[in-house]
């Protein structure tokens, strides 16, 4: 069976059935040009190489044009109706695409953090209930790198080995200058009766 990841249902059966994953669109919303590792037969190599660069709506036609055309297609496409997400600025369906996440696993913890929710004073004590009906309704790990715009961010600390070289170059820093003063009081400098050359002393007679 192959079938997208059109909501969450699919995604806990991908994972409580441990399916194989076949990433073909990017997150541009086409076909990527790497074909999947277990498409190794020549006439489906010439198949996928049809539909590369292809948005989603354009592979489903073409898809449907080679059935068509080898004699493989069941009857007529109809049309379906179900419900699916958009994004708020435009017309097409949103289609869930595979990435790298981190998660904290929380559904293996459900003992742990029941035993933990008995150990607290509650104030007011009804959110003891509640936090126990919110643990026994977890269905999937915590995500704690999700993409998101709004909302405090989760702090994730990385090693300094694994960072990129462009970061792990240390740039000088620039110590501020400071001016030391000397706290000791000066000595006035005796007077010399000398005359500054760039200021000449004035005369006392009067040029008419």
């Amino acid at each position: 069976m192959c079938c997208t990841f059109g909501d969450l249902t699919d995604v806990q059966w991908w994972r409580e059935l441990k399916l194989p994953t076949r990433t073909v669109i990017g997150r541009d919303g086409r076909i990527l040009p790497e074909p999947p590792a277990d498409l190794d037969s020549p006439a489906g190599r010439t198949a996928y190489a049809e539909l590369v660069g292809a948005t989603v709506h354009t592979a489903r036609e073409r898809v449907v044009a080679m059935l068509r055309e080898s004699g493989d297609l069941d009857g007529e496409p109809r049309r379906t109706v179900r419900p699916v997400k958009f994004y708020e600025k435009g017309d097409k369906p949103l289609e869930i695409v595979s990435s790298r996440q981190w998660f904290i696993r929380s559904v293996a913890h459900q003992a742990a953090l029941l035993e933990r929710g008995t150990q607290l004073d509650w104030h007011p004590a009804y959110m003891r209930a509640r936090y126990e009906d919110w643990v026994r309704g977890l269905n999937g790990d915590w995500l704690v790198s999700r993409q998101r715009f709004f909302g405090v961010p989760f702090p994730a600390l990385v090693p300094r080995w694994t960072r990129p070289a462009s970061r792990t170059t240390p740039r000088r820093s620039r110590r501020p200058r400071t001016r030391c003063r000397s706290t000791r009081p000066r000595t006035p400098r005796p007077a010399t009766g000398r005359t500054s050359a760039a200021a000449p002393a004035a005369s006392s007679a009067t040029r008419t």
